[in-house]
């Protein structure tokens, strides 16, 4: 049986690849949809990564979404090492001291955890 945080994990998760595939919904929309909101507390960042390491190509496509992002402010994942990763969050006036990841897809699911969230609570 597929527990219903499980559904909304898979969604978060591949959310770039829906936001290209569909184009027509936003990102806030797409989101949304995910129903993250109602199952916030139990979509962690353990069950973003065990997701993830399912799906490479969704954590190409996450890196690509920090990639393109122009926002400010805004959260971000760049490998800056061939096994160093950084997530952090470039503001108006500062940038935060970045978390760093030795582990790809560790650094892409604590992105998408905090990137989601800041989508989700974006009014």
């Amino acid at each position: 049986m597929v527990d219903e945080v499980d559904i909304v994990v898979e969604a978060v998760s591949r959310l770039p690849v829906d936001y290209e595939e569909l184009g027509r919904y936003s990102a806030r929309e797409l989101v949304r949809r995910t129903g993250f909101k109602n199952h916030r507390p139990r979509v962690t960042v353990e069950r973003i990564q065990a997701c993830l390491a399912e799906h490479p190509d969704w954590v190409d496509a996450w890196f690509g979404w920090s990639e393109d992002n122009r926002g400010v402010p805004a959260w971000y994942v760049l490998r800056s090492g061939p096994d160093v990763f950084r997530v952090g969050r470039i503001d108006h006036e500062s940038e935060s001291e970045p978390l760093v990841f030795d582990d790809r897809v560790r650094a892409c699911a604590e992105y998408v955890h905090r990137e989601v969230a800041a989508i989700a609570d974006w009014h």
